[in-house]
């Protein structure tokens, strides 16, 4: 297997973020809403060619489900050539093992600035 890239919370690829002034980092050649409020937090490694699946769209469904990010960690799985691995381990609400719990979902909303949070299969109900 091959070097991993690692995925921020956004849904993007960390190595295409850059810093706009010193209050968010923004993906490199986005111009949507795609800031990260000054980090980059790392929630899981894509192996194989991910960035097909890992793009620069930030899309929500109205349950505040955080599209870009789960769909394309769902394609990684379905896939033979490419793989990801979560990094985080409990649940942004609640602080549950998110192993123990069901599998993690991001949910957020996208402004003023995006707001994106993972959560357990437990929490995932009580939305």
């Amino acid at each position: 297997m091959d070097f991993g890239v690692d995925i921020c919370l956004c849904g993007h690829p960390v190595h295409k973020h850059a810093l706009a002034h010193t209050e968010y980092a923004r993906c490199e050649g986005s111009n949507t809403l795609c800031r990260c409020e000054g980090w980059v937090r790392t929630v899981g490694v894509g192996y194989g060619n991910v960035s097909r699946y890992f793009r620069r769209e930030v899309k929500f469904l109205p349950t505040g489900e955080y599209v870009t990010l789960n769909k394309a960690i769902d394609k990684c799985w379905g896939s033979e050539e490419t793989h990801f691995i979560w990094s985080i381990k409990e649940c942004d609400t609640c602080g549950q093992d998110i192993g123990d719990s069901g599998t993690p979902l991001a949910f957020g909303t996208p402004s003023p600035n995006l707001t994106v949070k993972v959560l357990c299969g437990i929490c995932q109900l009580e939305r």
